[in-house]
């Protein structure tokens, strides 16, 4: 099993005060919990989903809808 690289942009609330930033990270996923819904990375970063804003990558070139 080979972990996916992905590259995600996300927003990241401010811990201070009302706000926060956009990132982009490019790692590989190390799991998706799909109860808490988040992304946990490689080097164990966790991104909410609805936090994400543009997810790219290979994995993604292989999915089929419909």
């Amino acid at each position: 099993y080979k972990h996916p690289l992905i590259s995600t942009y996300y927003f990241t609330p401010d811990a201070r005060k009302q706000g926060g930033h956009y990132e982009k990270k490019t790692e590989y996923v190390k799991r998706i919990d799909p109860v808490k819904e988040y992304i946990i990375m490689k080097d164990d970063t966790r991104i909410r989903f609805h936090y994400i804003k543009e997810l790219q990558g290979e994995i993604f070139n292989k999915v089929i809808v419909g």
